[in-house]
């Protein structure tokens, strides 16, 4: 009888601790929002969300860099998992983690390159729907281009293979027809 007792109380007690460290983590708030309508619509709902928390620094990028260097593509995944700058949403999908987000400017247009998890969409067609797959094409690529009111446009690659070169430069390889055009891009 005692021993049931004793380990419902420890199961009891673990799971709390668990809860409690979980729920506790704090994630860094929202900094800027964008929406943009995707061109042409991947599916009925055309509506790309965007939501930063964070931006990469330089030296963070010469880091995944390096990290690609020594361990190649792997080696990066797991550098990307240990990292969450914001998400993006597509249409009424699941939202996917953005993990590195950089911001530049070119006179008064600011130019946001955003590198995410690549999601599984499904489409309707012919019927039913369909998943559009992106083996070797593990990312997501969005870049937005705006004025000082968060208003422009932009680009989305679904799926994009990611290197650097040795000189730490990032290289981008698309999968064939997924590059759309993002118009009304404007900040929340």
């Amino acid at each position: 009888m005692k021993r049931p007792l004793l380990l419902a109380i420890l199961g009891v007690t673990c799971w709390v601790l668990v809860a409690g460290w979980s729920f506790g983590k704090k994630e860094t708030p929202v900094q800027e929002r964008f929406e943009a309508t995707m061109n042409p619509p991947l599916s009925a709902n055309s509506r790309l969300t965007v939501a930063i928390r964070e931006f990469s620094s330089d030296q963070e990028v010469q880091e995944f860099a390096q990290t690609f260097a020594q361990g190649g593509e792997r080696g990066l995944e797991k550098a990307f998992d240990k990292t969450k700058k914001g998400e993006f949403r597509i249409g009424n999908e699941a939202s996917m983690p953005l993990m590195m987000i950089t911001s530049s400017a070119e006179g008064s247009v600011r130019k946001l390159s955003l590198l995410g998890k690549a999601p599984t969409i499904y489409v309707e067609g012919f019927g039913g729907s369909m998943s559009t797959g992106h083996r070797g094409y593990p990312y997501t690529f969005i870049q937005l281009e705006v004025d000082e009111k968060g208003n422009g446009s932009g680009m989305l690659i679904l799926y994009v293979n990611l290197t650097f070169d040795p000189q730490g430069r990032m290289s981008l390889k698309p999968m064939e027809r997924q590059t759309f055009r993002l118009v009304n891009v404007h900040k929340q």
